[in-house]
């Protein structure tokens, strides 16, 4: 329903690059309310890819364990950051989060309010905190 769902347009493509976001095509919705996505590094979203709101991509811890480091201001220090890849079809719920170093596989399916912290295979069903996979979609 489009009332809902948006394309990104070339627009929101320039700004999710500037970013750090790297969308495979423009074939990408997202429910447009608040989310964030946030790029140290790279995060890939794939070809007709859902992503339900108020969900949270981000690539990095932003900040040191350090508490010294923490008090710098914009200190990188020991921060930690691995790249993100959300392959071709996959469905995202709402107010997901998606951690640093984690690839979802095609076609897979992430349950509604999941923190995925792992690796989540092709066609799988996976849920929770952390996210787990709960059966195959086939």
């Amino acid at each position: 329903n489009k009332r809902w769902t948006t394309e990104i347009t070339s627009r929101d493509a320039l700004y999710l690059e500037k970013l750090g976001v790297n969308l495979m095509s423009d074939l990408v919705h997202i429910i447009p309310l608040l989310g964030l996505y946030m790029s140290d590094l790279k995060i890939s979203i794939g070809n007709h890819v859902n992503i339900g709101a108020d969900s949270v991509i981000i690539d990095t811890d932003v900040h040191s364990l350090d508490y010294a480091e923490r008090r710098l201001v914009r200190s990188k220090q020991n921060v930690k950051s691995r790249p993100i890849v959300i392959e071709d079809d996959v469905w995202i719920g709402a107010r997901c989060q998606v951690l640093k170093g984690v690839t979802i596989g095609a076609r897979s399916i992430i349950g509604a309010g999941s923190v995925v912290t792992k690796i989540i295979p092709p066609d799988s069903v996976a849920a929770g905190n952390p996210c787990k996979v709960i059966r195959s979609v086939k």
